[in-house]
């Protein structure tokens, strides 16, 4: 598989021109998947041979995606701290595998965003446990 990013939902010419430039030392290619071809499986977008169908339909999708494929571990880290360095934050990424590579673009925005949420929550959860023991370890009296 050709090492590649496919970047979903990036409207904005100035953020994709950031993405790319961060890119461009890697010397890994980055593809603007149309809105049309959101239905097919992500392995047909990396341009692989499948038989999983297309979607029946598209969900929109509410932010920008970054999907790495064919790239080795190191080239993962590699596109991260590139954009990263670059103050590109993208917070819908993933890697094409086995397991979603049947999957659509918004089926996988889908499962990105539950996690996403997912970890805001516990996030805000510990920070919020963290500002509850501060209150009460403060002493009191202290003005």
């Amino acid at each position: 598989m050709k090492a590649q990013v496919l970047l979903f939902c990036f409207s904005d010419p100035a953020r994709l021109s950031a993405v790319r430039k961060a890119l461009l030392p890697l010397h890994i290619p980055c593809r603007v998947v149309p809105e049309e071809d959101w239905t097919a499986p992500l392995e047909a977008l990396a341009g692989l041979e499948t038989d999983a169908p297309a979607a029946e339909d598209a969900a929109a999708l509410t932010g920008e995606m970054l999907v790495m494929c064919g790239l080795t571990e190191g080239g993962i880290q590699a596109v991260v701290l590139a954009l990263r360095k670059a103050g590109v934050y993208v917070p819908y990424k993933a890697v094409l595998t086995p397991y979603n590579k049947d999957w659509s673009a918004a089926a996988l925005f889908a499962e990105l965003y539950r996690e996403h949420q997912t970890i805001l929550a516990q996030r805000q959860s510990a920070h919020a446990q963290n500002a509850a023991k501060t209150e009460e370890s403060s002493p009191e009296g202290d003005a």
